[in-house]
């Protein structure tokens, strides 16, 4: 049975020894042992340290007889005598192993005469234990991997075994400590996967291999990750950075970005949130449902509902509850104080806040609490981003619930929709939308330039762009570097910088285009312009000489470029159909439409087309240009006085369009001119056609189609589209009602007249406002009334104080009030609120009304309020005492 052990536990010991073993137990004879073997001699002869008549002897009688456990025993005795020279534990340990197998060899006759004559199996099995302990202290000694391997391979039966493999393996795994790495840890695992160390080698393991990963720290590094190690246990890890780095620039594009890319991701369903509230912040929630409403759950499909809800507080023993427009209670009374500014314009926003037992709270709509620790204030940024503000200290926290920066910071503002700008110990400091910390708090000033973000030490500014910015938050190198003491954009995609009295000028990656000197840069519209001590360059777009030459001075604008050099000015038309230089002593760039170049004696007219005029022959010019809404473009003239006194109008082409001994010539707008000689004054279009003839006292300006006229003290109009007079026959001046009918005034009496100046009412109103095309607000006698146009009759009497809540092309709105009381009307819907209350207050926004109308019975000291939506429908009707009243009462 020893045998059998010893063959199978010895096949891990290495060098010789195994094939020693093997040959003993294969080829060791059977023969006698012969009672001369003296194990008294052996020990005697040991205990002399006769070490060498000791191994002869026992060397001889394992020659004579090769089964002999009495030598093989007192060859192990040798090995580990201190004096023996050759001292060897391992020697002793095969010896001992060989006497074991010689003597589970013999058969029981021969063992009990080997018994007999003092070895016994448990001797021998002492002798082992007693070699595993010095084997072991030898290990212990050495404290190393590889020794305690080396004894746990040798011994594996040791008592101490469990022992070294525990030791083996602290050492193992600090060696795999030290190294840091992931393959250390994973080698460790591999080798010794029983080790108690497992568990926190493979959290090593995961974690460091996750951080060499993904040590680029960008989107790349971290997409790779999931597809590689979709196992390990980092890669929620590698969700929430990618979702950092993907919504960092606060787009639909960047949360949709994420949503579709990472369907997998813990984090998904906080970026539909994120997303849910940016795009909510300028779209309706039916519009998120329409466009997005496959890919939300239940819970952002019901806000998505409650985005476009409207609540109307309502009060009741003294607390406030509130419901929708169309008068369903959605939260009972149960708060006892929410903003006084809810009971004039509802609750629009996506959340509200309210008190109950004197605690503030940020509530949804639907009553869910987003909010409930101390607060004093709070302010929506959008986004669903809530700012908090308590005894000073301000924090930012968003709607799905979660805090962005905890509350401690002075001041926190939102920069370009992209970025958090927080303010500590009153430095600034800069973050993304998700409160990712770029810059700590270290900037006396962050703001934005155009596209530029600008960084300001106090001594000295930085810049940067935002998308470099938000590329930080991958690791990408960011370094400022605070140069300049003023900085702005000067055109789109263009930054001047100064330092002292050196400028420069970066384009929008702020890569230098113009090198920092002392010089001022100007931009016109053909390039730009640097300025020393020794004059103007001019480059032109591309940063190349537009001239080839330094100059001394320059003008222009849109279509003209003029430069003097060498005391002679030098101009350039540089508009898209023509070019050409010309010279002389100076000049005049009046617009973009005339230039005027002097020279000598000569005076000549430039156009934008290409055409010159010689005017050395006048006295003045006068420039008339202004811009015309209707046409959307400026029209442009020049009034030139001859030396005769005539005078020329030339337009923008270079046409005289008008000619004669005018006194004055002015614009009337929509390319029309206005010339004046002596008292009377015609009209004349661009073209030169006389639209009036020289005849009228005076002539308005271009409004809404038509030229207010004056003759003999009445008012007319000329309508400009069809060529049409009105004659001036009335005492103010005309006003458009709509595309067809006037406001006419005559003998105190107010009227409506076509524009063939036909009368369609009477002249029989104080004043007369638009209402529809059919009906007129008109007041007569202190009263007003809805009168129909075409039917000579009024629809609605006796109407006092109009008052508009809304008034534009779509409709008009007015609370007003008569003998009975107030009311509202439409101009769509007709009597939205009956008149007979004693106020009526429009409690929503005029383009969704929502109306309170209250009335007091003084009998029974109490006040009946009723709700009425835009269409007029009764939504609610409640009874106050006065204290309730008084707390929804609406006083602004």
């Amino acid at each position: 049975m020893i045998t059998k052990i010893l063959k199978i536990k010895t096949k891990k010991i290495s060098g010789w020894l195994p094939g020693v073993l093997f040959t003993l137990a294969i080829f060791c004879t059977f023969s006698t042992i012969t009672q001369g073997q003296n194990l008294k001699k052996n020990l005697k002869l040991l205990d002399e340290n006769d070490f060498d008549r000791l191994e002869k002897g026992i060397q001889a009688s394992i020659s004579k007889n090769n089964i002999n456990p009495i030598s093989r025993y007192s060859y192990s005795l040798l090995f580990v005598n201190d004096s023996f020279p050759r001292y060897n534990v391992d020697s002793a340990y095969y010896y001992v192993l060989g006497a074991i197998v010689d003597l589970d060899s013999l058969d029981s006759k021969k063992s009990n005469r080997i018994v007999k004559a003092g070895l016994s199996i448990d001797t021998l099995q002492y002798q082992k234990s007693h070699l595993d302990s010095l084997a072991f202290n030898i290990a212990l000694e050495k404290n190393t991997e590889s020794d305690y391997q080396y004894f746990i391979g040798l011994h594996p039966d040791a008592k101490q075994v469990p022992e070294a493999i525990h030791r083996r393996n602290g050492l193992a795994f600090e060696k795999a400590q030290k190294l840091n790495t992931y393959r250390a840890f994973r080698e460790f695992v591999d080798k010794y996967p029983d080790a108690e160390q497992v568990k926190e080698a493979n959290e090593f393991y995961s974690y460091l291999l996750f951080e060499e990963k993904t040590q680029d720290k960008d989107r790349i590094a971290y997409d790779q990750f999931l597809k590689n190690y979709p196992t390990n246990p980092y890669i929620d890890q590698a969700y929430l950075r990618l979702y950092y780095i993907v919504t960092a620039p606060n787009t639909e594009e960047a949360y949709l970005d994420y949503i579709k890319s990472y369907p997998n991701s813990p984090y998904h369903q906080k970026a539909l949130n994120a997303f849910f509230y940016y795009y909510t912040s300028t779209h309706k929630g039916k519009d998120f449902l329409r466009d997005f409403g496959s890919m939300a759950n239940d819970s952002l499909k019901e806000a998505a509902l409650w985005a476009d809800t409207l609540l109307i507080p309502i009060v009741k023993d003294q607390l406030y509850g509130l419901m929708n427009a169309e008068g369903k209670v959605v939260l009972p009374p149960t708060y006892e104080h929410i903003s006084s500014e809810y009971l004039c314009d509802c609750i629009r926003g996506s959340f509200f806040v309210a008190s109950s037992q004197e605690s503030p709270q940020i509530l949804s709509k639907n009553g869910q609490i987003l909010y409930n620790k101390p607060f004093d204030h709070v302010e929506d940024l959008g986004f669903g981003l809530i700012k908090l503000e308590k005894d000073g200290n301000f924090g930012l926290f968003h709607q799905s619930n979660n805090e962005i920066l905890p509350k401690g910071y002075e001041e926190i503002r939102l920069l370009e929709n992209s970025f958090i700008i927080y303010r500590k110990n009153g430095l600034w400091g800069l973050a993304t939308i998700n409160g990712e910390e770029i810059f700590s708090n270290q900037f006396e000033e962050i703001y934005s330039e155009g596209q530029f973000i600008i960084f300001d030490n106090g001594n000295r500014l930085a810049l940067s762009k935002k998308e470099k910015l938000l590329r930080s938050i991958e690791s990408y190198p960011l370094n400022l570097t605070f140069i300049y003491d003023e900085a702005e954009e000067v055109s789109e995609g263009f930054i001047l910088a100064s330092e002292g009295e050196k400028e420069t000028l970066l384009d929008k990656n702020l890569k230098t285009v113009i090198p920092l000197k002392k010089q001022e840069i100007t931009q016109w519209y053909g390039g730009w312009l640097t300025k020393n001590s020794n004059g103007y360059s001019v480059l032109d777009r591309n940063f190349q000489p537009f001239l080839n030459q330094k100059v001394e001075k320059v003008k222009f604008n849109p279509n003209w470029f003029a430069f003097e050099s060498n005391h002679k000015w030098s101009l350039i038309n540089n508009s898209d159909s023509t070019e050409f230089l010309v010279t002389g002593d100076s000049l005049n760039l009046l617009n973009p439409d005339f230039a005027i170049l002097y020279k000598g004696d000569s005076t000549q007219l430039f156009f934008n087309g290409g055409k010159q005029v010689n005017i050395s022959n006048t006295k003045s010019q006068t420039l008339l240009s202004t811009y015309s809404p209707d046409q959307k473009k400026e029209e442009s003239y020049l009034f030139i006085v001859l030396s005769n006194n005539s005078k020329e109008v030339y337009n923008n082409k270079g046409e005289v369009i008008l000619k004669g001994n005018y006194d004055e010539v002015d614009l009337s707008g929509n390319f029309l001119l206005k010339a004046r000689r002596g008292q009377k004054i015609s009209l004349v279009n661009h073209e030169g056609e006389q639209l009036l003839p020289l005849a009228y006292e005076g002539i308005g300006k271009f409004s809404e189609g038509l030229v207010p006229i004056l003759l003999r003290g009445k008012f007319g109009a000329y309508q400009v589209e069809n060529k049409q007079l009105i004659k001036p026959v009335y005492s103010t001046q005309l006003k458009v009602y709509n595309d067809s009918l006037l406001i006419a005034k005559k003998n105190g009496t107010t009227g409506l007249i076509d524009l063939k100046n036909e009368s369609i009412t009477n002249f029989e109103f104080d004043d007369i406002t638009y209402w529809t095309d059919s009906l007129a607000l008109v007041k007569r006698n202190d009263y007003w009334s809805l009168y129909n146009i075409y039917e000579d009759e009024n629809v609605y009497d006796e109407i006092i104080d109009p008052f508009f809540i809304r008034q534009d092309q779509e409709e008009k709105l007015i609370i007003f009030r008569n003998d009975k009381g107030f009311g509202v009307l439409s101009s769509l819907k007709g009597e939205v609120v009956p008149a007979g209350y004693n106020d009526v207050i429009n409690i929503g926004a005029p383009e969704n009304p929502v109306f309170f109308a209250e009335k007091y019975i003084d009998e029974a000291d109490f006040y009946i309020g009723i709700y009425y939506n835009e269409e007029g429908k009764i939504i609610r009707r409640q009874s106050f005492n006065e204290e309730d009243y008084d707390l929804i009462y609406c006083d602004e």
